[in-house]
C-alpha cells in the first residue's frame, strides 16, 4: 500500500512538472503567434499555424493535470468560462471524433456555436470530465459518420449548453432510463455510470440536464448551469475601461526569463522593464514610475500577492495585473490585490494586449478621477 506521504510527494513532483510545463510553453505558443503576425509566406505560416494549435493542446493538457494534482479532483465550485471549457474539451477529444472517425473511413462534423454568456458556478475537472463523457457518447452515436453540434447561450440566472449529434437516437424508454446508474446502451463496453455522474454533478450544482431523442433522428442534451454572478459582475466592470491612447510604462515581475522575456516582446507598443524577483521589483517601484505591472504569484523571495500589496500603498493608482500557472478559486483572497488576472500558459497573443491595455487604461482613469 502506497503511503500517503508517498502520494503527496507524487503531487508536488507533478504540480512542479505542470509549473515548468506552463512556462515552457508560454515561451512556444506567444512568440509562434508574434512570428505568425509578421510572416506572410504562406508555406511558413502554416508552419507556425501547426506549432499554435498543437501548443495549445498540450497547454489544455497541462492545465487538466494541474488541476488534478492541485485539487485532487472534485472540489468547491468557482467561476468557469464555459465557451472556453467547450473548446478545450473539443480540442482534448479530437483524436476520437476525428481522427479515429477517419482511420474507420467515416467523417464526423463538429460544429460549434457559442455566443456571450456569464461565468458559471463549477470545477474545471469535473466540468470537463462532463464534457468529454457527453462528446464521447455522440461519437458513438454515429457509427456511420454524422455531425455533432454544440451551443451555447445566455439564459435566466445561467447559461445554458446543448450538445446535439446526428446519430441513431433513443426510444423513450431508453431516455427515460439513460440517467439511471448501470443502466447503458453499449452491449462490449461502458459500466452505465457516465451519465449518471453526469447527472448528480449537474445537480450538485444546482444544475439541471435532460434528454430529447427520436429513433435514427439523433440526441440532445440540454445542459442549464447556474450563473457565478460576483465573477460576472467583474468581467462587466473590466470592459468599461476604455483604451490607452498613448504607449503605458510596464513593469514585468516573473522569475522566469524566458517568460520575461517573451512578454517583453509581446508588447512592443508599450516602455517595457522586468524584475526577476519581489524584492527587486520593490526596488524598482515608486509612485508614478510604472502604468502597470504584471507579476507572478509564485515570485522567490516575496510572493507575488505580498509584492502587489506593497506596491498598492506606495501607489494606490497603479493597475495590478496577476499572471500565474495556478488555478485560483474567484474568492481566493490573493486575487483582491490586483485588478486583471491572466491564466498560463498564454494561448493568445490578442488577449494578452487586450488585458495590459485595459490595465494602462484603468491607471489613467483612476489619475484622472484623481485630479
Amino acid at each position: 500500500m502506497i503511503r500517503l506521504e508517498r502520494l503527496n510527494a507524487i503531487g508536488e513532483l507533478a504540480a512542479g512538472v505542470s509549473h515548468n510545463l506552463n512556462n515552457m510553453l508560454t515561451g512556444v505558443i506567444i512568440p509562434a503567434q508574434i512570428l505568425h503576425e509578421k510572416i506572410h509566406v504562406p508555406n511558413l505560416r502554416v508552419h507556425l499555424e501547426d506549432i499554435i494549435e498543437s501548443g495549445n493542446r498540450m497547454a489544455s493538457m497541462v492545465r487538466k493535470m494541474h488541476q488534478f494534482v492541485r485539487k485532487g479532483g472534485p472540489g468547491n465550485t468557482a467561476a468557469i468560462d464555459l465557451n472556453a471549457a467547450v473548446s478545450s474539451a473539443v480540442e482534448i477529444s479530437r483524436n476520437r471524433w476525428q481522427d479515429k472517425a477517419q482511420e474507420q473511413g467515416i467523417e464526423i462534423r463538429l460544429l460549434k456555436d457559442l455566443r456571450e454568456i456569464p461565468p458559471i458556478q463549477g470545477t474545471s475537472y469535473e466540468l470537463e470530465s462532463l464534457l468529454l463523457n457527453l462528446l464521447f457518447n455522440a461519437v458513438d452515436a454515429l457509427p456511420e459518420g454524422g455531425e455533432i453540434t454544440l451551443k451555447t447561450r445566455a439564459i435566466k440566472n445561467g447559461a445554458q449548453l446543448s450538445i446535439s449529434d446526428t446519430g441513431v437516437g433513443m426510444d423513450t424508454q431508453t431516455a427515460q432510463r439513460i440517467f439511471e446508474p448501470f443502466f447503458t446502451t453499449k452491449q462490449t463496453v461502458g459500466t452505465g455510470l457516465g451519465l449518471s455522474t453526469t447527472y448528480r454533478t449537474m445537480q450538485d450544482w444546482n444544475g439541471e440536464i435532460s434528454v430529447q431523442s427520436t429513433p435514427g433522428l439523433g440526441t440532445t442534451f440540454t445542459l442549464n448551469f447556474r450563473a457565478d454572478h460576483a465573477a460576472a459582475a467583474t468581467a462587466a466592470a473590466l470592459v468599461d475601461a476604455p483604451a490607452p491612447v498613448e504607449a503605458g510604462r510596464l513593469l514585468v515581475v516573473e522569475d522566469n526569463e524566458i517568460v520575461s522575456a517573451t512578454l517583453c516582446r509581446a508588447l512592443p507598443k508599450h516602455q517595457v522593464e522586468s524584475a526577476l524577483d519581489g524584492i527587486e521589483a520593490l526596488s524598482k517601484f515608486s509612485e508614478d514610475r510604472y502604468d502597470a505591472v504584471l507579476i507572478d504569484l509564485g515570485l522567490p523571495k516575496v510572493m507575488g500577492h505580498q509584492v502587489a500589496q506593497s506596491m498598492r500603498q506606495i501607489d494606490p493608482a497603479v493597475a495590478l495585473v496577476l499572471i500565474t500557472g495556478w488555478d485560483l478559486r474567484h474568492d481566493d483572497e490573493r486575487l483582491t490585490h490586483f485588478d486583471f488576472y491572466m491564466q498560463k500558459p498564454f494561448g493568445d497573443l490578442g488577449a494578452i494586449i487586450h488585458t495590459v491595455d485595459k490595465a494602462v487604461a484603468l491607471r489613467r482613469k483612476r489619475k484622472n478621477t484623481q485630479a
